[in-house]
């Protein structure tokens, strides 16, 4: 259905569409200004409860109209117009925050604390009237073209998520509510803070600090995690900034800046700030009466180690050679690593190709000394579980005897995955077939024979492949994902025009600096192209190892056909 007129503003075209509300674009006739209408359906509301609303909308938009502030989109007028309640206020030439986002994941930092700095100056002037947002996100922040900030729907927030409670839906995302309100405790400006910390870290390291594949995780997270430190996604940045930005997600407000003029003051002078603070506890702590029992807990673990450390000693030294224990002790093992292998025809084609080289064999493990074999023992069991050493290392054990391979007798051998460093998204490969996609550690059965496993891991440029290796049934074997590093890819000032990078065949989005926040440890290979301007033709590449929690800069230079890299951290 088209809509022309809404009340007396003239409808020029739709700006966008939510759950409960559009967004016109319109001239008020009347002064000839153009505006934007929000309008508000209340028709699936019970009639008392429209008016109701309708009465709430009106207190919380007259209090919001009172707010003139930059940073703040300022409201004009209120009415309704049949089932429609609407409200006009300013018109934002410009885009959400949301969709700039979606295009620059990782700013320049300068772009970030610019924004970042005016959407908490225009919370700290609504939090000094009393007036309290309630739903801090990239989608109610506008950004006009020049990158200034701009605070949407003061007063409509709470209207929005009290007829929401009444009708049982869920407005849009939890992930930036504060502990406090997702608790349904009152709220006042440091819950905005919260909130406002939550796109804080999301602009410095393109990740939500808080995630799950439902509300209910995600509110759990928020109440009895804490974030993976910003500075371990992006090891650029400053350590003042780190400490800011767990300041401002403490899930206790009495921890937080209690101000947004407490938190600018530190933003401004984040150069001279400290390292971050240790996580604080969990907003909810255990009762009083099992904190008592610790004490006495950790005694009776203290006294299990005892007991446990004095067994394994009597059955490693005193047990005789035919017992179970010494038969375990005997058993032989193999440690080998991963070796790299190019692009094959068995390559998926949604995977990266596998450029970098994974570590040598001899360097991550080593073959086990054989015990000697006491004629009087009874064949050794299966091997049990194994673990790695080194990041990517692939461990196993000899198989057991033939016959213990046959059909009859075959049972699923186990992959377990963890990682050395913070969890990424990465794939399983057996060959050509794609066995799962994983988000965090976790382990996965596969039939015990031959297999030669991959990890492919996109977001962090990780493509490895594992020796070819037979599990035998019940064997247990864990692939460990290497830890992060980062660095910024760039050319010099006069190279920019028409070039571009690659990380293991993977194109890097512009502009230049390109920034990789999450680089997995290995060896990667990186290439510059240059398909127009002076440099066209032109192609500089070389392939670099990086280690885990190290930042590097990293320059094709075109005249000297070389790439150079710098260890800034």
């Amino acid at each position: 259905m088209t809509v022309s007129r809404i009340g007396r503003y003239e409808i020029e075209k739709e700006l966008g569409r939510g759950a409960m509300a559009v967004v016109y674009q319109a001239t008020d006739p009347l002064i000839g200004r153009i505006v934007a209408i929000k309008t508000i359906r209340l028709e699936h509301s019970l009639v008392m409860e429209q008016e109701e609303l309708r009465q709430r909308l009106y207190r919380e938009a007259q209090s919001a109209g009172g707010l003139n502030h930059p940073s703040i989109v300022t409201i004009y007028d209120i009415g309704q117009a049949e089932d429609l309640a609407y409200i006009a206020m300013e018109f934002i030439d410009g885009r959400t925050l949301e969709a700039w986002l979606a295009e620059n994941p990782i700013p320049p930092p300068e772009q970030t604390l610019s924004i970042i700095e005016q959407v908490a100056s225009g919370l700290d002037y609504a939090a000094e009237k009393g007036i309290i947002h309630r739903d801090i996100k990239p989608g109610n922040i506008l950004l006009t073209r020049d990158l200034k900030a701009k605070i949407a729907d003061f007063g409509i927030a709470k209207i929005s998520m009290a007829k929401f409670t009444q009708t049982g839906l869920i407005m849009g995302t939890p992930s930036y509510m504060s502990p406090e309100q997702a608790m349904g405790r009152d709220l006042d400006g440091r819950s905005d803070l919260f909130s406002l910390g939550v796109i804080f870290y999301e602009m410095l390291t393109g990740e939500r600090p808080f995630t799950g594949t439902n509300p209910t995780t995600i509110i759990y997270k928020i109440l009895h995690e804490e974030p993976i430190p910003p500075r371990e996604l992006n090891v650029s940045l400053h350590a003042g900034l780190d400490y800011i930005v767990r300041k401002m997600l403490a899930k206790d407000p009495a921890q937080r800046y209690q101000t947004c003029a407490e938190f600018v003051r530190d933003l401004k002078n984040y150069l001279s700030l400290p390292p971050a603070p240790a996580a604080e506890a969990p907003m909810m702590p255990a009762p009083t009466r099992k904190r008592r029992l610790r004490p006495a807990i950790v005694a009776v673990i203290a006294l299990l180690a005892v007991l446990g450390g004095g067994y394994y000693y009597y059955g490693n030294v005193y047990l005789p050679a035919h017992s179970p224990a010494a038969s375990m002790d005997s058993l032989p093992a193999s440690h080998a690593g991963p070796v790299a292998g190019e692009r094959t025809a068995g390559t998926p084609e949604s995977a990266p190709s596998a450029r970098g080289a994974a570590p040598d064999a001899e360097k991550t493990g080593k073959k086990a000394e054989e015990a000697p074999a006491d004629p009087g023992t009874s064949p050794a069991p299966p091997p049990g579980p194994v673990t790695a050493k080194e990041p990517g290392a692939l461990e196993k054990k000899a198989p057991p005897p033939e016959e213990a391979m046959s059909p009859a007798k075959a049972a699923p051998a186990r992959i377990n995955l963890e990682f050395t460093g913070p969890a990424y998204r990465f794939t399983l490969y057996d060959g050509r077939r794609k066995l799962q996609d994983f988000s965090a550690a976790g382990s996965i059965q596969v039939p015990a024979g031959q297999h030669q496993f991959r990890v492919v891991g996109e977001e962090v440029f990780l493509d490895r492949r594992m020796e070819r290796s037979r599990l035998a049934p019940e064997q247990t074997i864990l692939i460990s994902l290497p830890a992060l590093g980062s660095a910024y890819i760039a050319v010099p000032n006069d190279a920019f025009e028409g070039c571009e990078i690659f990380v293991n065949d993977i194109l890097l989005p512009a502009p230049y600096p390109a920034p990789v926040p999450k680089l997995a440890a290995g060896d990667h290979r990186i290439q510059f192209r240059w398909n127009a301007g002076k440099y066209a033709g032109k192609e500089v590449s070389a392939t670099i190892s990086t280690d885990a929690g190290h930042h590097y800069l990293i320059t094709g230079n075109p005249e000297t056909g070389k790439v150079d890299i710098q260890l800034a951290r």
